[in-house]
């Protein structure tokens, strides 16, 4: 979106079905195009990192990776981003959320949600770099044995003035099957963190969330593109970073160092975001904006509910519909659209008489109606060209526009710079950042939550900056324009001539 646009809220809810270009038409554009923000990106296939990363670091950007499908990248501790019992009790909430089907609490899943609160209260407090392998240690040790055990280390080691002595008191008095079915729960919930390849990645953070606000950067986030069973990890991941922007923001008199994009492909994937709609309401004034892309709003109900969902959708003042195959889903971008008045003309012509009489007579009558239709009908939305989108922006009529398909855009420049090599972990490679945090380190934190990631790892390469990849793009133009190409042949345009592109047409002239 550019720069100069009028529009208030800057989120955009993108709907396209597989098979629609979302990657192409939309992602891809403007991930390059975006080159003084820091950039958050999902990447289902792992293909962004590979076609994009290379041109990114010619821009200037510290390029990180984090994944979630084979845990072979930069390690997460989910426990470095826990500050007090407030954000114990968070992360916990949103792992308790994402650990059941359909996310709903009862007594048992809030006494183990309590549970966890209370554990990692008591690790962040007691043990150095502590991680969630350490929060399973304790509960093997404390908690499951007996009653007896886990009461006596509440009363006797912890004391009442323990911080986690009030989360894991009340829990003290559970016996018999209640206690049986809590523990249960408990170990329901965080079964994902006793997997060996989770446990590794989760013993050590490789970045820090704060990196983001020290130098323009781009993180790309290799998670499933179908079926994601780490969506208590994923969730907690995009939750504390999404806190995190929120307190840096905090800390520079509520606005962002750097503006922030998020372009979440495949969003359900990640699970449930504990407040999505709040953040989608108020990250405007923070200089943080959010893209939210989905293959139908099917996917958004079965996660957020209906009445979250409507929330979700009302926040984003812009709306691009690329394909959908659910049909309650063109429904809805059908009823958005609104309805018209057309005028239908009918006519008839009656004769009298007839040809062996020699006399005869011809009438003719018109007649004109008004009815009122669709403006965007639903077949319309169904059946739409591959080439097409329709955009929907609120206080302007709705925009007929053709997708910006990244090849038309930039030629074979994306292609030239795909990186086919397997990427060098970040582990290897120690950003000019850490080096200039630890030469400015005087003495190492003690307060048990004062400290966050630990470790700095950067995926990139020194680079000449005069070398920089800088795309003309006139920010003056409409505002539906980075969504849209011009129709002209590859070879009879320039770079600067291909991101001019075609006005959107006001879907009211044509009808």
């Amino acid at each position: 979106m550019p720069k100069s646009t009028k529009i208030d809220n800057r989120n955009v809810y993108i709907v396209g079905s597989s098979g629609s270009g979302k990657g192409q038409s939309y992602v891809i554009p403007n991930l390059l195009n975006n080159k003084e923000e820091t950039l958050i990106v999902t990447d289902p296939k792992g293909e962004l990192f590979d076609q994009t990363a290379a041109i990114k670091r010619k821009q200037g950007y510290r390029v990180y990776q984090i994944d979630f499908i084979k845990f072979q990248q930069d390690g997460y501790n989910p426990l470095d981003y826990v500050f007090d019992d407030q954000d114990a009790q968070r992360i916990s909430l949103t792992v308790a959320k994402n650990s059941t089907k359909d996310g709903k609490e009862d007594f048992f899943m809030e006494r183990a949600q309590k549970m966890l609160a209370g554990l990692i209260v008591y690790c962040k407090t007691e043990i150095p770099d502590a991680s969630m392998q350490d929060v399973l240690d304790v509960f093997n040790e404390k908690v499951a044995p007996d009653e007896e055990t886990f009461q006596q280390w509440v009363d006797s080691e912890l004391g009442q003035h323990h911080p986690a002595y009030q989360l894991l008191k009340g829990l003290t008095t559970l016996g018999g099957n209640t206690r049986a079915s809590v523990t249960s729960s408990f170990a329901s919930q965080i079964s994902i963190f006793t997997l060996q390849k989770i446990s590794q990645m989760t013993r050590e953070s490789d970045f820090d969330f704060r990196e983001f606000q020290e130098h323009k950067s781009i993180l790309y986030v290799k998670m499933p593109m179908d079926e994601n069973p780490f969506t208590a990890l994923t969730s907690v991941f995009f939750d504390q970073l999404i806190a995190q922007f929120y307190r840096m923001a905090d800390e520079n008199r509520g606005k962002l160092k750097i503006p922030t994009i998020f372009l979440l492909d495949e969003f359900a994937n990640i699970g449930k975001i504990e407040k999505y709609g709040r953040v989608l309401a108020t990250c405007r004034g923070l200089g943080l904006s959010m893209n939210t892309i989905v293959q139908d709003n099917g996917q958004l109900e079965a996660i957020y509910g209906k009445e979250m969902t409507r929330s979700i959708l009302s926040n984003h003042d812009t709306l691009l519909y690329l394909r959908s195959k659910d049909m309650e889903t063109i429904k809805y971008f059908s009823q958005l659209a609104g309805e018209t008045t057309a005028k239908i003309q009918t006519g008839s012509m009656s004769q009298s008489g007839g040809f062996m009489s020699g006399k005869s007579s011809a009438s003719r009558s018109q007649s004109e109606q008004y009815v009122k239709r669709s403006l965007i009908p639903e077949g319309d939305l169904a059946n739409i060209d591959r080439n097409d989108s329709y955009l929907f922006i609120s206080g302007l009529h709705p925009m007929k526009l053709q997708k910006a398909w990244q090849s038309a855009i930039f030629g074979d420049y994306v292609e030239r710079h795909t990186e086919t090599h397997v990427p060098v972990p970040a582990a290897e490679s120690f950003s000019s950042f850490r080096k200039e945090q630890e030469a400015q380190q005087t003495e190492p934190e003690t307060e048990p939550f004062a400290s966050g990631g630990t470790a700095t790892r950067v995926i990139e390469e020194e680079i000449d900056q005069s070398a920089l990849f800088d795309l003309d793009f006139d920010e003056g133009e409409e505002e539906a324009e980075q969504f849209v190409t011009e129709e002209k042949p590859e070879s009879e345009r320039s770079i600067s001539e291909r991101l001019q592109e075609k006005e959107a047409t006001d879907l009211r002239t044509l009808l």
